[in-house]
């Protein structure tokens, strides 16, 4: 008696063949919302300069550090969101002596983002 099993392999040979386009745009999406959730985050500000308060994302004044925020690609899996002015930093976090206290706006973004980043991976292997 012969005994024979087939296994259908079309959908993971479509999965492997799809799965590292597909991660490289979950993860360009993330990295993408994060920085539009970031720059959405300031608001308020103007002439003359109202600050923020303690805590809470700063305000656009000319709006420098929200057009300075951009995303570079490390690798395909990679995403760097970061922004391009000296102050970003001192802002997140508060200044090393004390006299500016943080006014996160990069942190908060990317943990707005986590649920969905994670709801995207799920999806792929559905």
């Amino acid at each position: 008696m012969a005994f024979e099993v087939r296994l259908d392999t079309a959908r993971l040979d479509q999965l492997i063949h799809t799965l590292p386009d597909m991660a490289e745009t979950i993860v360009h999406k993330a990295a993408s919302n994060i920085k539009e959730r970031a720059q959405a985050s300031m608001v308020g500000g103007g002439k003359p300069h109202v600050p923020s308060l303690p805590g809470e994302p700063p305000h656009r004044d000319i709006g420098n550090l929200a057009a300075s925020i951009d995303v570079r690609e490390v690798s395909k899996l990679e995403r760097q969101v970061g922004d391009g002015v000296e102050y970003g930093l001192p802002l997140e976090f508060g200044s090393e002596d004390g006299t500016l206290a943080a006014r996160p706006w990069l942190i908060p973004a990317l943990e707005k983002e986590r649920k969905p980043y994670k709801q995207a991976w799920k999806a792929l292997f559905r």
